[in-house]
């Protein structure tokens, strides 16, 4: 049997007792916690003690999913940083500034990265009528390649998980998502990032 965190059982012994996981979270951990390990821009109802044993619980959780799930697909042709970019783009079209924000990205880095995925055709770009603004688009093949990305990580995921604790993951991280869509942009505001 595997190792329970976060009310999850992972069969994969080694990637759950992984030590550097926890020193990377008991950083921010000590006697006087900054309220958030995030951003302090951000609104009082978002701030929560990191001392918090279910926030550390969690933030490990997700830490050791997403490091066995960037393991996993090393060999894909598409990095996880690839993807990240490519799902901004599921909902439509987006402006690079408006990828750099939500990437927490410089707005050359963000250049550098939508010319790497233009470079292999999964995404397009246009410029606006006076040239300041590129919108960038996921392209058919784009959407291919997240569709195919998407059933490796499924794949990865679910040789981790119990049938049981991926149902109870999916509906967690289901509801975190939606609150993270609804305040996105409340977030954004806070940070100053308009």
């Amino acid at each position: 049997m595997g190792q329970r965190i976060c009310g999850v059982v992972y069969r994969v012994p080694e990637v759950a007792n992984d030590g550097c996981v926890a020193r990377t979270v008991n950083d921010h951990v000590g006697a006087n916690p900054p309220h958030s390990a995030i951003s302090p821009n951000l609104p009082a109802r978002y701030h929560f003690p990191m001392s918090s044993p279910d926030a550390v619980t969690a933030a490990r959780a997700v830490v050791v999913l997403y490091r066995h799930l960037e393991q996993a697909t090393r060999a894909a042709d598409i990095s996880m940083a690839q993807y990240r970019l490519l799902l901004f783009l599921k909902d439509g079209p987006q402006q690079a500034g408006v990828l750099a924000k939500v990437s927490a990205l410089s707005k050359a880095t963000i250049s550098l990265a939508i010319n790497g995925v233009r470079e292999r055709g999964w995404v397009s770009t246009a410029s606006n009528k006076d040239g300041r603004t590129t919108v960038v688009s996921l392209t058919a093949k784009g959407r291919k390649k997240v569709a195919a990305f998407e059933e490796n990580l499924a794949i990865a995921i679910g040789e981790a998980l119990r049938p049981q604790d991926l149902k109870g993951l999916a509906r967690a991280v289901d509801a975190a998502a939606a609150e993270v869509k609804k305040n996105k942009k409340t977030w954004l505001e806070s940070a100053g990032e308009d």
